[in-house]
């Protein structure tokens, strides 16, 4: 089994002139089209901050590394 290295973005909106962004964000780069892919509860935490991002709850950006073992 070859090593795999992390790869991490960094996910951006503007939703009614709000910039949001999620930093450090993990993906995989999977041989289709350089299609990128999330884990499902990468996915779930992607929506769950922008949702609380877009309510005023939490700062318009977030560092994933922070908040990637918070159970969903």
């Amino acid at each position: 089994m070859r090593p795999t290295t992390q790869l991490k973005r960094t996910v951006e909106w503007t939703i009614d002139n709000k910039k949001l962004k999620i930093i450090n964000v993990p993906y995989e780069k999977l041989p289709v089209d350089g299609e990128i892919f999330y884990d499902a509860d990468v996915s779930i935490r992607i929506m769950m901050l922008k949702d609380l991002m877009l309510a005023d709850r939490i700062p318009p950006i977030v560092d994933y590394e922070i908040v990637k073992d918070f159970p969903v």
